[in-house]
């Protein structure tokens, strides 16, 4: 417990500790010798400025002194009766001693005795606010006292209190310093709020976003999408290549072989359809177009009759299962009775359910990719609320500030009233106490009247120290924002560009291969197109517009955006050695043309289908080179896919892992400015308050 007296022995200021004593309100401070340096203000109402002799004041006390040693409550019973104590109290390099008036009871004893007007002095007094607090007042240590001050000045005491206006102002005093308590204690506990504000917002954001970004890793819809349109193309090249082999012509396989792989791809395209349209269901923001695109196949009842049906997409991949089910099935005795089945492939993957599952692929990814920057979009509004606490803090506060800034004017009022001769003395004695204790030398200020009124302002740093919570929250802001959440946007949306693309190529590659055997055939009137009337212009056309889009799409993968996220696993695909990763997947990889890498490769494979569909001289051995060509491409550039995608996602992955680490970081931080900077600066504005009060009852005491 701390007590603070004005001047010891003309040295300014110093602070000194007491054990806590309940009875605090009368006490006399004096040296060894018995000289007295300051009393308590109820005792100072007695004796006033005078000073001397304890031995003096109070009648027989050396007796007691004497009897009794420090620290023994005793019973003083001369004139008056009441319980006394003695303790030590050194200050500074002074050893003094402390009486203690213990019973209050002692005021109501000499009440009636005879009454001696107090003498007026200047003095300094200081009370804290806590209940436990000792105010001890300055005398002059080289006065003298008075003769025989007898112990009637004591009968003053309780009358003088009931009367006294400056106790009521010390009551007004304590009373504004309890407000003063009392407002920067609510300040405290609106920031402890607000943090716990900014918690829940936290987490609840952090769950959120994790959750809403898992559910827009959608891409293994359009990996679905993509595999499909594989599949059917796999199906027309397999139903084709068992049509030819019926007739005579010598393939790149056996008809084993080829069964094998049709009966596989008409597998794994009814588990991909079955799994695509029933998972697709999850997500309502994503269109069913298995079942909401309509398309019109043709089907061939008999040599001259057609009949077309309107359909959607969903069963018109299950008729294509139907019918490759049938061709995958059949005999080659057997194949003529076949041709309604190989009509149906033949007319209607390549045509309207070719075009519908690429247009359900396109729509699907832009919906897919709209509703992924929606929710980051979502997410931007949802960081706001980090904005939040701070300013929960301003407006809770703003009550609080104001009554608090009202103390404070009055407070800077009654200083400002203060008489420049106080000023002169308090000045003084500070300088000479630096200088004596500190050895520091302060040069002398003229003080100067004015009338002028000294104020200032204590909201604007504890506003300040708001805006440094407000700060912390844009910054954090501006990283989750516009670096992570922008590298998670960014991730996705090269996942949905890359599959798309990728599954294209792949796509591609089988159509292409498939397209210019049929140009060859063509030429000797033995293709398909020759027998029915395919929706087709021409097929040299045809082929050279699908040689094209392949080109644009390697293109686009090569050196589009998406090449950012490609590793050095990646890079050795496309233009390394890519057979240390693919032997497990590739035959005789090194042998194979792949070993020169995925994109030279490609290049190689566009060639030779420009070159075996336009040149005259082409042999049928370079169509059967060319499929096996097809099947290496299709089977490495599927590779290239998953390796794209565990790239991205683990970027995904560690950014999200960054992304919760900013916010907890983000979080401490706003913690350690809560405590360390707005909480200190409530506590300095509540401690300069009091301490204004508290010597403002020094000078008007």
């Amino acid at each position: 417990m701390h007590f603070r007296v004005s001047f010891f022995k003309q040295t300014p200021y110093f602070i000194a500790d007491f054990n806590e004593k309940d009875y605090n309100s009368n006490i006399i401070l004096y040296s060894s010798e018995g000289e007295i340096y300051a009393t308590s203000k109820n005792i100072h109402q007695i004796i006033g400025s005078r000073q001397g002799s304890i031995f003096e004041v109070l009648n027989n006390i050396s007796y007691y002194f004497e009897k009794y040693e420090l620290g023994t409550i005793f019973e003083y019973d001369e004139d008056v009766t009441c319980s006394m104590q003695r303790a030590n109290l050194q200050i500074d390099d002074s050893m003094l001693e402390v009486l203690y008036i213990i019973n209050d009871d002692y005021f109501a004893q000499i009440k009636n005795l005879g009454k001696a007007p107090a003498i007026e002095s200047d003095e300094w007094d200081y009370k804290s606010n806590y209940n436990s607090h000792i105010t001890i007042v300055q005398t002059e240590s080289n006065a003298k006292l008075e003769p025989a001050i007898s112990h009637s000045y004591f009968s003053t005491m309780h009358s003088g209190i009931e009367n006294n206006e400056n106790f009521k102002n010390e009551e007004n005093k304590e009373s504004s310093s309890e407000k003063v308590m009392k407002f920067c204690n609510s300040m405290n506990m609106k920031v402890r709020l607000s943090v716990i504000c900014l918690l829940g917002i936290i987490i609840s954001t952090l769950l959120l976003e994790k959750h809403l970004i898992k559910d827009l890793n959608l891409s293994i819809f359009i990996s679905n999408f993509a595999t499909m349109r594989f599949l059917g193309l796999n199906i027309l090249s397999d139903s084709r290549s068992l049509d030819l082999l019926s007739q005579g012509y010598n393939l790149s396989s056996t008809e084993t072989a080829y069964r094998t792989s049709l009966q596989t791809n008409l597998l794994n395209l009814k588990i991909a359809l079955t799994s695509t349209n029933s998972d697709i269901s999850n997500y309502s923001y994503l269109t069913n177009y298995l079942e909401e695109n309509e398309i019109i196949t043709v089907e061939k009842l008999s040599s001259n009759l057609y009949r077309t049906n309107k359909i959607n997409l969903f069963q018109a991949l299950q008729k294509v299962i139907q019918e490759g089910s049938a061709i995958a099935n059949a005999k080659f005795s057997n194949f003529s009775d076949i041709q309604t089945n190989l009509f149906y492939i033949y007319w209607n993957f390549p045509g309207e359910t070719f075009r519908c599952l690429n247009a359900s692929l396109y729509s699907t990814i832009k919906e897919m990719q709209e509703n992924t920057l929606s929710v980051l979009e979502l997410l931007k509004y949802l960081k706001i609320l980090a904005f939040i606490p701070a300013l929960l803090i301003i407006s809770l506060s703003v009550r609080d500030i104001i009554n608090l800034e009202k103390y404070n004017k009055k407070n800077w009022k009654s200083l400002s009233s203060l008489s420049i001769e106080r000023k002169v003395v308090l000045k003084e004695k500070l300088i000479d106490r630096l200088y004596n204790f500190h050895g520091l030398q302060v040069d002398e200020v003229q003080l100067k009247r004015t009338k002028k009124k000294i104020y200032s302002f204590i909201w604007k740093s504890f506003i300040f120290k708001i805006l440094l919570l407000e700060l912390s929250s844009i910054f954090y802001y501006f990283i989750s924002i516009y670096v992570l959440q922008n590298q998670i946007s960014d991730a996705l949306i090269s996942q949905t560009d890359y599959r798309f693309s990728s599954g294209l190529r792949r796509s591609l590659t089988r159509t292409t291969y498939f397209w210019a055997r049929e140009q060859f055939l063509d030429k000797s009137n033995a293709s398909f197109i020759t027998n029915i009337l395919h929706p087709f212009p021409s097929i040299p056309h045809k082929l050279q517009f699908l040689i094209d889009d392949y080109r644009h799409c390697q293109k686009f993968i090569n050196y589009g955006p998406v090449k950012k996220y490609y590793n050095d696993e990646m890079v050795s695909l496309m233009i390394g050695n890519p057979c240390t990763q693919l032997n497990n997947t590739i035959a005789k990889c090194q042998s194979s043309y792949i070993s020169m890498g995925i994109v030279p490769s490609i290049e190689l494979y566009l060639n030779e289908v420009r070159r075996v569909a336009t040149y005259k001289k082409t042999d049928w051995k370079d169509i059967i080179k060319l499929e096996q060509y097809s099947k290496l491409i299709s089977s490495s550039v599927g590779s290239m896919v998953n390796i794209f995608m565990n790239t991205t996602d683990a970027q995904v992955a560690d950014t999200l892992d960054d992304l919760v680490v900013t916010t907890l970081l983000y979080f401490l931080l706003m913690i350690i400015i809560a405590m360390l900077i707005v909480f200190t600066a409530v506590n300095k504005m509540k401690s300069d308050l009091i301490d204004k009060i508290e010597i403002l009852k020094y000078f008007e005491g």
